[in-house]
């Protein structure tokens, strides 16, 4: 099984830290902001480990980390020595303003399946 459920954090500038503090645990998931996440993305993200990354076009979708990995840093970035995996499917990740807009139907589409499963 992956980490254990607790608290959530944030990782963002060093100016709103105090505003939106890192989780309180030794153990995090860090999932990258950007993502709508789909079925398949999830159950990869719930099965993580510390020390574990998943990623997506050379990108950190999610990791497992130790609390401590992640003082000081400001936004999340490739771990080097942890162990990764290639998520080969298709995910929606928002990387320009717009992306809002043009990802909504299908985010709003998977929202109302869960809302209705």
């Amino acid at each position: 099984m992956g980490i254990p459920k607790g608290t959530s954090g944030s990782l963002t500038q060093f100016y709103l830290s105090g505003r939106y503090p890192l989780a309180s645990g030794t153990e995090c998931l860090v999932i990258n902001g950007a993502l709508l996440p789909d079925d398949g993305i999830l159950r990869m993200i719930q099965s993580l480990k510390v020390g574990q990354q998943i990623l997506y076009k050379d990108r950190v979708v999610a990791a497992g980390v130790h609390r401590d990995q992640l003082v000081g840093m400001e936004s999340l970035k490739v771990f080097k020595n942890f162990e990764s995996v290639e998520y080969t499917g298709e995910l929606n990740l928002i990387q320009h303003p717009w992306d809002i807009f043009t990802l909504n139907d299908a985010a709003l589409r998977y929202d109302f399946l869960l809302l209705t499963k």
